[in-house]
């Protein structure tokens, strides 16, 4: 999957990450970028539940 394809499943999700290309001066960055520091740890859970929920979506595996 791609980041961008993880960026948009996230955003359905309602979590909002920015593609790694929003911050290169030229071509694609497989990465994406999200603001962790203002989150409690209950908040940093959902956000990997949401974010493995993401991955998940379609593939049938299991992730941990």
């Amino acid at each position: 999957m791609s980041s961008e394809e993880l960026v948009q499943r996230a955003h359905a999700r309602g979590l909002a990450l920015t593609p790694g290309s929003a911050h290169a001066a030229m071509g694609a960055v497989a990465a994406f970028r999200f603001g962790f520091a203002a989150h409690t740890s209950e908040e940093l859970s959902k956000i990997c539940d949401t974010l493995e929920a993401c991955l998940q979506s379609g593939s049938g595996s299991k992730r941990r």
